[in-house]
């Protein structure tokens, strides 16, 4: 769990999560997918500019308490991060 203290208290926030893992907005795995080529000569770059483009992967809304503390449960896999945008809605 993540606390993040500072904000103003009793507000909602929106947050929205944005993974870099194995499945998600990752461009090695897709050079991997693509059997690890080692020119981009005649290669397609679509996927890797797509991929390349970071996209979320979870949103929701959550409250501060009475002293402005957020409380964010946060779950990493392995050899992943997560960028986490909170704003005040």
């Amino acid at each position: 769990m993540v606390s993040i203290t500072g904000l103003k208290p009793n507000t909602s926030y929106k947050i929205i999560e944005t993974s870099v893992d194995e499945e998600n907005n990752n461009t090695y795995s897709a050079w991997e997918k693509m059997g690890r080529p080692s020119s981009s000569i005649n290669l397609d770059l679509g996927p890797f500019k797509n991929v390349g483009i970071l996209s979320p992967t979870n949103a929701g809304r959550l409250s501060t308490n009475n002293k402005g503390i957020l409380n964010l449960k946060l779950f990493l896999e392995n050899h992943s991060m997560k960028l986490v945008q909170i704003n005040e809605e």
